[in-house]
């Protein structure tokens, strides 16, 4: 059986251009406030600098992290703009070049 249907020919660029892929939707802030995320070990400390960020009319809490391995996570699924931190915090699970992908990520 003969298709009756002509082909029809359909000009195209050569290349298309790429296409910059979409930043993830995030929950909008008001104008002028910054996202944070706070990370620390001991969870009274953490409440209390979390207590802090909440207060202040130009900062948004963003999330709060116990240890390195969930800093990580929550920055990449977050995307703060300030990533506040206590250097006694466990480092084990965030070696320097993951803590150098999130900077990356994070520009």
């Amino acid at each position: 059986m003969k298709s009756s249907l002509r082909k029809i020919r359909v000009s195209r660029p050569a290349a298309y251009p790429a296409l910059p892929l979409p930043k993830p939707v995030l929950p909008a802030a008001p104008a002028g406030t910054k996202r944070v995320l706070v990370i620390e070990d001991q969870s009274a400390v953490c409440d209390l600098v979390a207590e802090m960020v909440h207060a202040h009319p130009r900062c948004n809490l963003a999330g709060k992290g116990s240890d390195g391995e969930s800093a990580v996570e929550l920055a990449l699924q977050l995307r703060p703009d300030i990533w506040c931190s206590t250097s006694s915090c466990p480092a084990s699970a965030v070696s320097k070049s993951s803590a150098a992908s999130v900077a990356a990520c994070l520009r």
